[in-house]
């Protein structure tokens, strides 16, 4: 966001968690919504031990992930904000609120997404990403490149029964809650905003990651913040000395 800002982009950032050091050139609004739980988290954790465990973990976080950011939508602040206000663009933070795209079709505007992580699969697809799961490791998978024969097998049996079955799920909770906020007499369908996003940002990077091919639309950012002339490091006062045993002395 920050590009946008520093280029005089007329920019309103929402969140549900207060922001630092907010910059006067652009407009906050901070929801009433409360935190995620730190069981819910550290139930996904625990459960995700073997291939059934994450099956059932990822089943828990869709149905109480989805109705946590639903709340989003029912603040006072967010509705006004759809009703009264227009824009050109939305960026969409993503986990697990894709029917949160409504909020795009409420502006009649384009939509990106951003993710924290590399694309997966139910991703690809919106954006026409080949999936290449005969050498790029599913992220359920636990397998790493280069895949052995055997690893291929199963790396292709993770993602038929994680993208194709849970897909399906994900596409159907989604989908009840975007009929919910967003009516299908008044606004494009839910498959209508799957079409509709025109790029995904990933905090990821080949030269750190999977190595593989991504169409435009894909856009890796990992180390975007990265400046190209680095700042200096203070220096360190002649004052503070380090001995051998790592402790220092003033």
């Amino acid at each position: 966001m920050q590009p946008l800002i520093d280029r005089g982009h007329d920019v309103t950032i929402v969140t549900t968690l207060p922001l630092e050091n907010i910059d006067k050139r652009y407009r906050h609004i901070q929801l009433d919504v409360p935190p995620l739980p730190k069981e819910f988290m550290s139930g996904m954790i625990k459960d995700t031990k073997g291939f059934l465990g994450g099956l059932t973990a990822m089943k828990s976080a869709i149905d109480f992930g989805s109705q946590h950011s639903n709340l989003t939508l029912q603040d006072p602040r967010m509705k006004r904000l759809m009703a009264e206000e227009k824009f050109d663009l939305v960026i969409l933070g993503f986990f697990l609120n894709l029917f949160q795209l409504g909020v795009a079709a409420s502006f009649k505007c384009p939509v990106v997404l951003s993710l924290t992580q590399r694309a997966q699969n139910l991703i690809n697809d919106f954006v026409g990403n080949p999936t290449e799961v005969f050498y790029v490791p599913h992220m359920r998978s636990g397998l790493n490149q280069p895949l052995s024969f055997f690893e291929r097998v199963k790396n292709v049996i993770v993602s038929l029964a994680i993208d194709k079955g849970f897909a399906s799920y994900i596409d159907y909770r989604m989908e009840l809650l975007y009929n919910y906020n967003f009516p299908p007499e008044k606004f494009p369908s839910y498959e209508e905003m799957l079409k509709n996003v025109s790029l995904v940002l990933t905090i990821s990077h080949f030269s750190e990651g999977v190595i593989r091919p991504d169409v435009p639309a894909i856009v890796e950012v990992a180390g975007i913040q990265v400046k190209p002339k680095p700042e200096e490091l203070p220096k360190v006062s002649h004052s503070s000395i380090v001995n051998f045993n790592g402790r220092c002395k003033v």
